[in-house]
Formats: structure tokens, sequence, C-alpha cells
């Protein structure tokens, strides 16, 4: 019986072992080949996104010191154009948001004279005024002929009133009784009685081959003041239901005068009001 390994044996282990030894020591070999070569690869591609990145930043900050600067060449414009009126300077340039839409969000004036413009304490005669009713914003024209077409919008916090094709509208701040922000016209203002209207378009989305989106037109909805507290009237019937025991004779004053309630102008509104004022 053999004990032990032969000499063979032991040699051919040897031999056996020094095989897998190099080709342990080849694989390590190339694993940290392969590794430092990564970390080279990384290294040149962060080098060279730090290289790109560099001007990149360089350009942002001359884009914002370019944007600083026309910040400052408009508002030198602005300051320019209202010739530093501080109650002005409040405005700022407009730019339309429908310049595609079929008709626009502006109050249709029967005529296009110079209005009037009350901020605060500020009174302004011959000025161009456009009433956006969709948005209820007021926008001014500068009638200077080198400024020709600059449009401003001014902010509503600032305006008290303004006069308007013959007609008064008065900023919503003054009547905190009425329910919705903008503005109101100033239809009869009476002695128990007081009369505001609100003018609304709306705006429709549709698409054609000429336009996008449409502004239908002009409506206003009527609104009663009754001895300080707002009257809920929005038919001839309940106009009617409030004078109770002169029910008969408005009604015949307004048959007479041809008077439609919601329908009629202001000065046939304003005869039926005043006489409508006294039975209060």
């Amino acid at each position: 019986m053999q004990v032990g390994l032969s000499f063979r044996a032991i040699k051919y282990d040897k031999k056996a072992f020094l095989t897998i030894k190099k080709k342990v020591l080849l694989q390590y070999s190339k694993k940290n080949l392969m590794a430092y070569q990564h970390y080279r690869l990384t290294a040149f591609l962060y080098a060279v996104l730090l290289f790109i990145s560099a001007p990149v930043c360089y350009s942002q900050q001359n884009s914002f010191d370019k944007k600083g600067n026309l910040f400052s060449l408009v508002k030198n414009k602005v300051d320019s154009s209202l010739e530093n009126d501080f109650v002005l300077m409040n405005a700022r340039y407009f730019i339309e948001k429908y310049p595609r839409a079929y008709g626009k969000p502006y109050f249709d004036v029967s005529n296009y004279s110079p209005c009037k413009l009350i901020l605060g304490n500020n009174t302004y005669e011959d000025i161009n005024l456009i009433y956006d009713i969709f948005e209820q914003k007021l926008h001014f024209a500068l009638n200077k002929t080198d400024e020709k077409g600059i449009v401003f919008e001014l902010n509503n916090q600032v305006i008290t009133r303004f006069y308007l094709d013959d007609k008064v509208f008065v900023n919503y701040y003054e009547l905190p009784f009425l329910p919705q922000s903008g503005f109101y016209e100033e239809i009869f203002l009476g002695k128990h009685l007081n009369v505001y209207s609100r003018w609304s378009k709306d705006y429709v989305e549709t698409i054609t081959m000429q336009n996008i989106g449409e502004f239908t037109s002009q409506k206003r909805k009527l609104f009663f003041e009754i001895n300080g507290k707002m009257a809920d009237i929005s038919s001839k019937k309940s106009f009617l239901k409030i004078f109770a025991g002169e029910r008969n004779k408005i009604k015949s004053f307004m048959k007479e005068n041809k008077i439609r309630l919601f329908k009629s102008n202001n000065s046939d509104l304003k005869k039926l009001f005043s006489y409508t004022d006294s039975f209060l």
C-alpha cells in the first residue's frame, strides 16, 4: 500500500499551483488596468466639463448684466415718457395678450375724444384711455408725436375714477358694497337711490384660419343701492316690487317714455330713476 504522495504527484500539483497563480495575477492586473483607464477617462471628462462650463457661467453672468441694463433702459424710457410723473410711473408697458382674437376686449366707445383720469388728488385732462372690460384694466396711450403707439397699463390701486365716452367710471375701492372688483359706471346718484353698471365681455376659445379666440359683444349689468344697501333687482318685476303702492304710476311712466330698464340708454334711465327716487 502506497502512503503519501509520489514525487510526480507533488511536481504536478506544484505546476498546477503556479499556473493558477499566474492566471490570478493576470486577471488582477487586467482589473487594475481597467480601473486605471476608467479613472483616467473620468478625470479627462471632468476636465472637459469644467472647460465648457466656465464660458457658459461667464455668458450667463453677462446675460444677467444685459437684462439688468435692459431693465434700466426700459425704466428710464418709461420715466422720460411720463415726464417723471411719480403717480403715472406706477404704469407699465402694455403687451396685448390676444393679438389674433376676433374682436377686442375693450369697451366700445361711440367717440374717441380725449378723456379725464383721476388718480387720488391728481387729475389728468385730455388723456387717451383704453378700458379693458374683459380683465378690468385701464390703459392709456401717450399722445406725443415721438412716442406714438406706446400704450401703458395703469395700476388699478391708484385709480380713483375716469371719464370715458361721456360716462363716469369709479373704482370699486370707492364702492365697497359692490360685489366684484374692477370699475363701475355711475348711472344715477339720487337722494335715496344710486344706480351703477358693470361692463364686461367674454372670451371664447375658437380657432379659425384667420383668428385664435373671439370676444363677445359687450354687455352690462345694473346694480341698485337703496338707502345705503344693495337691492337684488334682476328684472322689471323685481324693480317695480320695491315701490309697492307706486307700481302702476312707474309702469305707466316707463310705457309713456318707452323706457326699458335693462336696454335703454343712460339719458332715459336717468329720467326713470329720478322719477322713482322721489317715491323712496
